[in-house]
């Protein structure tokens, strides 16, 4: 079996672990080897969900008479918001 070495993990991440583990009722490597299995598999299951309602959303889309146009503006206005976002910094 193959071995992982995670280094420069923070403090309070390891305690959280521990408690979960110990809430689960098993080893602190036991909790993380869960985790770690389970990872791929909501990976998967996102893509999947997503897959599901994307299409039926685009067809909707074009039933209300949505343009290519009309998602460029959109994608266009998010990029402006989330630049602006980016852009705000707090300096106390």
């Amino acid at each position: 079996m193959a071995q992982l070495v995670v280094r420069n993990l923070p403090d309070d991440v390891k305690e959280r672990l521990k408690r979960r583990a110990k809430q689960h009722g098993r080893s602190l490597e036991a909790e993380v080897r869960d985790i770690l299995a389970q990872a791929p598999e909501s990976d998967r299951m996102a893509t999947a969900q997503h897959s599901s309602w994307v299409p039926d959303l685009a067809e909707r889309m074009r039933e209300i008479g949505v343009t290519k146009e009309d998602i460029d503006e959109l994608n266009a206005a998010i990029a402006e918001l989330r630049s602006d976002r980016r852009m705000f910094e707090f300096d106390p």
